[in-house]
């Protein structure tokens, strides 16, 4: 918890971080937890994603680890986060395609032991990496998706970054602007309640373009 608490992700003491996550490791280890090893390879996977090559490099060898333990241990639920480590990994080095059949992957997994809400992040991620490929159409399928899952269970913040991005894709490609500039409005004024500045900055260049 400590490792997940100091991630990049939340209050960004990569550091310490990486310290609570390999002590983590070397005590599972020591207590033969197989399951807790996952755990602790899966928040340095999280810590080391966005570093340097060879931090990126690191991740991803906990992360392919942490997939052999769930697959050996038969943990269905398990699964689709580790594809989602290995594309979280994939995507940090820029690598669009990978990310994005790691992530098609993740979902079907998900879908599979009905883990709805990290189905809902892969969808939203997958419309971020379809959309960088050119493909709008999907990417907007996938925010629209997501946007749906978040609504109907109540996390508001993450339908409003959906309905922001899939309205970008409508006023600069679709032949309905005026829906997406309401949407983006929409999703203007959840940004503004919650204080998230960057997203309210995009909401803002959406509503101008």
């Amino acid at each position: 918890e400590l490792c997940r608490m100091y991630s990049p992700t939340r209050t960004n003491e990569p550091v310490l971080a990486k310290q609570h996550g390999e002590r983590a490791l070397q005590m599972y280890g020591a207590l033969g937890n197989a399951g807790g090893e996952a755990q602790a390879r899966w928040c340095l996977t999280d810590v080391l994603r966005s570093g340097n090559n060879e931090e990126r490099s690191e991740a991803k060898r906990h992360a392919e680890a942490a997939l052999s333990i769930v697959d050996r241990l038969g943990y269905a639920y398990g699964l689709g986060r580790a594809y989602n480590y290995l594309a979280l990994v994939a995507w940090a080095g820029r690598n669009g395609t990978d990310a994005g059949a790691l992530w098609e992957k993740a979902l079907t997994l998900t879908e599979q032991v009905g883990n709805a809400l990290l189905g809902s992040r892969i969808l939203m991620n997958l419309g971020v990496v379809n959309e960088l490929l050119g493909q709008r159409a999907r990417a907007f399928k996938y925010y629209r998706d997501s946007l749906a899952m978040f609504e109907a269970a109540g996390h508001e913040q993450d339908a409003a970054w959906n309905q922001a991005n899939a309205a970008s894709i409508v006023i600069r490609f679709g032949d309905n602007p005026d829906q997406g500039l309401r949407d983006a409005q929409n999703a203007l004024a959840v940004f503004e309640k919650l204080g998230d500045k960057d997203f309210e900055v995009f909401a803002r260049l959406t509503i101008a373009t």
